[in-house]
């Protein structure tokens, strides 16, 4: 459990301050661009955990379900 807690408080630590250090490599203010970076990086993470349970319309009723 405490490993968890220590991954993901660095996870979150990085998701919300990388923003400020990509324009600064960008070298311009272009905000739009992290927000277009953080809507595909939350896209992906949705379309990972809905292809990661199965709905059941696909499965059925079987024992996997």
């Amino acid at each position: 459990m405490f490993a968890s807690l220590v991954s993901m408080s660095f996870m979150i630590f990085g998701f919300y301050s990388w923003q400020r250090y990509f324009l600064d490599l960008l070298g311009r203010n272009l905000v739009w661009v992290d927000g277009v970076i953080s809507a595909l990086v939350g896209l992906s993470l949705i379309v990972a955990t809905r292809s990661s349970h199965p709905s059941p319309a696909w499965c059925g009723r079987g024992p996997d379900c």
